[in-house]
Protein backbone atom coordinates (compact mmCIF):
# COMPACT_ATOMS: atom_id res chain seq x y z
CA UNK A 1 0.00 0.00 0.00
CA UNK A 2 1.24 3.21 -0.94
CA UNK A 3 0.58 6.40 0.94
CA UNK A 4 1.97 10.16 0.31
CA UNK A 5 0.73 12.82 2.92
CA UNK A 6 2.14 16.74 2.85
CA UNK A 7 3.58 17.13 6.10
CA UNK A 8 6.02 20.56 5.51
CA UNK A 9 5.18 23.53 4.50
CA UNK A 10 5.14 27.41 5.01
CA UNK A 11 1.18 28.10 4.33
CA UNK A 12 -0.35 27.44 1.86
CA UNK A 13 3.39 26.31 -0.13
CA UNK A 14 5.37 23.30 0.60
CA UNK A 15 9.02 23.36 2.47
CA UNK A 16 11.98 20.87 1.57
CA UNK A 17 11.80 17.85 4.31
CA UNK A 18 15.74 17.80 5.15
CA UNK A 19 15.65 14.20 7.08
CA UNK A 20 13.79 11.32 7.80
CA UNK A 21 14.31 8.28 10.02
CA UNK A 22 12.16 5.36 11.45
CA UNK A 23 12.10 4.59 15.27
CA UNK A 24 14.88 1.54 15.84
CA UNK A 25 12.16 -1.39 17.00
CA UNK A 26 9.58 0.77 16.74
CA UNK A 27 6.57 2.18 14.11
CA UNK A 28 7.23 5.56 14.30
CA UNK A 29 8.62 7.88 11.52
CA UNK A 30 10.26 11.29 11.96
CA UNK A 31 10.95 13.59 9.87
CA UNK A 32 12.83 17.49 9.83
CA UNK A 33 11.93 20.37 7.50
CA UNK A 34 12.93 23.41 6.56
CA UNK A 35 9.87 25.11 8.37
CA UNK A 36 11.62 23.96 11.60
CA UNK A 37 8.89 21.33 12.57
CA UNK A 38 9.66 17.74 14.04
CA UNK A 39 6.66 15.69 12.99
CA UNK A 40 6.04 12.00 14.23
CA UNK A 41 3.89 10.11 12.84
CA UNK A 42 2.78 6.05 12.97
CA UNK A 43 4.28 4.17 9.47
CA UNK A 44 1.39 2.50 9.23
CA UNK A 45 -0.75 6.00 9.87
CA UNK A 46 0.90 8.87 8.43
CA UNK A 47 -1.93 11.22 8.09
CA UNK A 48 -2.32 10.69 11.91
CA UNK A 49 0.91 12.75 12.99
CA UNK A 50 2.05 15.09 15.35
CA UNK A 51 3.55 18.38 13.90
CA UNK A 52 5.98 19.87 16.70
CA UNK A 53 7.34 23.67 16.15
CA UNK A 54 11.08 22.53 17.04
CA UNK A 55 12.70 25.50 15.84
CA UNK A 56 12.14 28.87 14.29
CA UNK A 57 14.38 28.45 11.48
CA UNK A 58 15.48 25.41 9.40
CA UNK A 59 16.24 21.88 10.55
CA UNK A 60 18.88 20.20 8.78
CA UNK A 61 19.07 16.50 10.17
CA UNK A 62 17.73 14.31 12.64
CA UNK A 63 18.49 10.72 14.21
CA UNK A 64 17.45 8.39 16.39
CA UNK A 65 19.69 7.83 19.54
CA UNK A 66 17.42 5.68 21.52
CA UNK A 67 13.79 4.02 20.63
CA UNK A 68 12.42 7.04 22.86
CA UNK A 69 14.74 10.25 21.78
CA UNK A 70 14.87 11.76 18.41
CA UNK A 71 17.92 14.25 18.07
CA UNK A 72 17.53 17.19 15.58
CA UNK A 73 20.25 19.61 14.20
CA UNK A 74 19.62 22.86 13.08
CA UNK A 75 20.58 25.97 10.62
CA UNK A 76 21.38 27.96 14.11
CA UNK A 77 24.28 25.55 15.06
CA UNK A 78 21.93 24.09 17.43
CA UNK A 79 21.36 20.24 18.59
CA UNK A 80 17.85 19.39 20.11
CA UNK A 81 16.90 16.22 21.80
CA UNK A 82 13.21 15.60 21.65
CA UNK A 83 11.62 12.50 23.84
CA UNK A 84 8.36 11.62 21.74
CA UNK A 85 6.43 10.15 24.17
CA UNK A 86 6.61 13.89 24.85
CA UNK A 87 7.58 16.15 22.44
CA UNK A 88 5.92 19.36 22.42
CA UNK A 89 9.15 20.91 24.21
CA UNK A 90 13.18 19.82 23.71
CA UNK A 91 14.27 17.70 27.12
CA UNK A 92 18.03 19.59 25.90
CA UNK A 93 19.50 22.11 23.79
CA UNK A 94 22.88 22.64 22.91
CA UNK A 95 25.47 24.35 21.14
CA UNK A 96 29.43 25.18 20.46
CA UNK A 97 30.31 28.14 22.20
CA UNK A 98 33.16 28.24 20.12
CA UNK A 99 31.74 28.96 16.81
CA UNK A 100 28.49 30.08 15.17
CA UNK A 101 28.33 27.92 12.72
CA UNK A 102 25.24 25.92 10.69
CA UNK A 103 24.85 22.63 11.94
CA UNK A 104 24.16 20.59 8.25
CA UNK A 105 23.96 17.03 9.85
CA UNK A 106 23.90 14.80 12.95
CA UNK A 107 24.35 11.11 13.92
CA UNK A 108 24.27 8.94 16.90
CA UNK A 109 26.43 6.58 18.44
CA UNK A 110 25.23 3.01 17.66
CA UNK A 111 26.26 1.44 21.17
CA UNK A 112 26.57 4.70 22.95
CA UNK A 113 23.49 6.83 22.62
CA UNK A 114 24.63 9.44 24.68
CA UNK A 115 27.22 10.36 22.15
CA UNK A 116 26.64 12.14 19.21
CA UNK A 117 28.28 13.79 15.98
CA UNK A 118 27.00 16.86 14.60
CA UNK A 119 28.75 18.37 11.20
CA UNK A 120 29.05 22.09 10.39
CA UNK A 121 29.10 24.59 7.45
CA UNK A 122 32.64 25.82 8.76
CA UNK A 123 33.87 22.40 7.89
CA UNK A 124 34.45 21.37 11.76
CA UNK A 125 33.00 18.01 12.91
CA UNK A 126 31.52 17.66 17.02
CA UNK A 127 31.65 14.79 19.44
CA UNK A 128 28.87 15.64 22.12
CA UNK A 129 28.50 13.90 25.44
CA UNK A 130 24.95 14.60 26.19
CA UNK A 131 24.83 12.02 29.26
CA UNK A 132 24.47 15.38 31.37
CA UNK A 133 22.13 17.31 28.94
CA UNK A 134 21.90 20.33 30.79
CA UNK A 135 25.83 20.72 30.66
CA UNK A 136 26.59 18.36 27.71
CA UNK A 137 30.45 17.99 26.87
CA UNK A 138 32.30 18.76 23.11
CA UNK A 139 35.40 18.10 21.13
CA UNK A 140 35.82 20.28 18.17
CA UNK A 141 37.46 18.50 15.47
CA UNK A 142 38.70 20.68 12.10
CA UNK A 143 38.20 17.73 9.30
CA UNK A 144 36.94 19.83 6.14
CA UNK A 145 37.52 23.17 4.51
CA UNK A 146 33.69 23.42 3.43
CA UNK A 147 30.58 21.88 4.65
CA UNK A 148 30.40 18.85 6.19
CA UNK A 149 26.97 16.92 4.65
CA UNK A 150 26.94 13.45 6.56
CA UNK A 151 28.64 12.63 9.64
CA UNK A 152 28.53 9.18 11.09
CA UNK A 153 30.22 6.51 13.50
CA UNK A 154 32.15 3.55 12.15
CA UNK A 155 30.15 0.75 13.15
CA UNK A 156 33.73 -1.55 13.91
CA UNK A 157 35.62 1.09 15.68
CA UNK A 158 33.77 3.17 18.32
CA UNK A 159 36.09 5.34 18.19
CA UNK A 160 35.69 6.77 15.24
CA UNK A 161 33.63 9.24 13.71
CA UNK A 162 33.12 9.23 9.25
CA UNK A 163 32.42 12.72 7.72
CA UNK A 164 32.34 13.60 4.10
CA UNK A 165 32.44 17.59 2.83
CA UNK A 166 32.15 20.07 0.23
CA UNK A 167 36.00 20.24 -0.47
CA UNK A 168 35.53 16.49 -1.98
CA UNK A 169 36.52 14.35 0.45
CA UNK A 170 35.69 11.90 3.21
CA UNK A 171 37.86 11.48 6.70
CA UNK A 172 37.86 9.60 9.41
CA UNK A 173 38.68 11.05 12.72
CA UNK A 174 39.39 8.83 15.85
CA UNK A 175 39.37 10.58 19.10
CA UNK A 176 41.37 9.29 22.58
CA UNK A 177 40.95 10.32 25.74
CA UNK A 178 41.24 13.35 27.04
CA UNK A 179 44.44 15.31 26.96
CA UNK A 180 45.66 13.36 24.22
CA UNK A 181 45.83 14.30 20.43
CA UNK A 182 43.37 13.04 17.70
CA UNK A 183 44.21 11.80 14.16
CA UNK A 184 42.13 12.07 11.11
CA UNK A 185 42.94 10.45 8.05
CA UNK A 186 41.36 12.33 4.36
CA UNK A 187 40.68 9.88 1.47
CA UNK A 188 40.45 11.98 -1.79
CA UNK A 189 40.67 10.89 -5.62
CA UNK A 190 42.18 12.92 -8.19
CA UNK A 191 39.09 12.12 -10.22
CA UNK A 192 37.14 13.55 -7.82
CA UNK A 193 37.25 17.47 -6.83
CA UNK A 194 33.42 17.93 -6.39
CA UNK A 195 31.59 17.55 -3.13
CA UNK A 196 31.24 14.07 -1.60
CA UNK A 197 27.45 14.10 -0.03
CA UNK A 198 27.18 10.80 1.28
CA UNK A 199 29.02 7.48 2.58
CA UNK A 200 28.17 4.10 3.68
CA UNK A 201 29.99 1.72 5.59
CA UNK A 202 29.56 -2.32 5.36
CA UNK A 203 31.17 -4.26 8.53
CA UNK A 204 30.72 -7.50 7.57
CA UNK A 205 33.47 -7.33 4.78
CA UNK A 206 36.53 -9.07 5.59
CA UNK A 207 38.41 -5.54 4.45
CA UNK A 208 36.18 -3.13 6.17
CA UNK A 209 34.65 -1.26 2.82
CA UNK A 210 33.62 2.22 2.75
CA UNK A 211 31.35 3.77 0.00
CA UNK A 212 30.55 7.20 -0.88
CA UNK A 213 28.80 9.08 -3.91
CA UNK A 214 29.61 12.81 -4.77
CA UNK A 215 28.29 15.70 -7.22
CA UNK A 216 30.53 14.26 -10.17
CA UNK A 217 28.30 11.57 -9.93
CA UNK A 218 31.43 9.00 -9.06
CA UNK A 219 31.07 6.35 -6.39
CA UNK A 220 34.18 6.22 -4.38
CA UNK A 221 35.75 3.08 -2.18
CA UNK A 222 38.08 2.04 -0.28
CA UNK A 223 38.56 -1.26 1.67
CA UNK A 224 40.84 -0.35 4.02
CA UNK A 225 40.18 3.13 4.97
CA UNK A 226 38.66 2.59 8.37
CA UNK A 227 41.41 0.10 9.44
CA UNK A 228 44.12 1.87 12.37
Amino acid sequence: MEEEVAVHGFGRGPAVCTGVAVQPGGHTVASCGEDGRLVLAPADRLASHQSIDADAGSLTSLCWPTATQVAVATRAGQAKLFDHRAPLHPSSVFYNPQSCASFECIAAHPSQPFLLATGSDDGSVLLWDVRDPRRPRNEMFRVHRGNVWQVGFDPRDARSIVSCAEDGTVAVTRWEDEGRPHETRRLASQLNVLAVNCFDICPYTREHMLVAGSDSGNLLMTKTAVQW
